[in-house]
């Protein structure tokens, strides 16, 4: 993640109060990744649809052929 400086370390109390689920967990971590939005590693493209079946995985919608189109926070 080139440009973005990293977490600093947190003590157990300040990481559990910055993320009280997984799913603040997630969110911090899926806008590290893609911090304009979400963008396919493979086409370039900025669609993708959430997959019930994997937690906090995404899927390119345009291509959704298989596990190579998968990307997870």
């Amino acid at each position: 993640m080139a440009g973005q400086p990293m977490a600093r370390a947190r003590s157990l109390t300040e990481f559990q109060r910055a993320f009280p689920d997984e799913a603040s967990c997630a969110a911090f971590l899926f806008e590290r990744r893609w911090p304009g939005g979400f963008v396919c590693p493979v086409c370039g493209k900025g669609r993708a649809a959430a997959l019930k079946s994997r937690a906090y995985t995404y899927a390119d919608i345009p291509r959704m052929a298989g596990p190579s189109d998968q990307f997870s926070v």
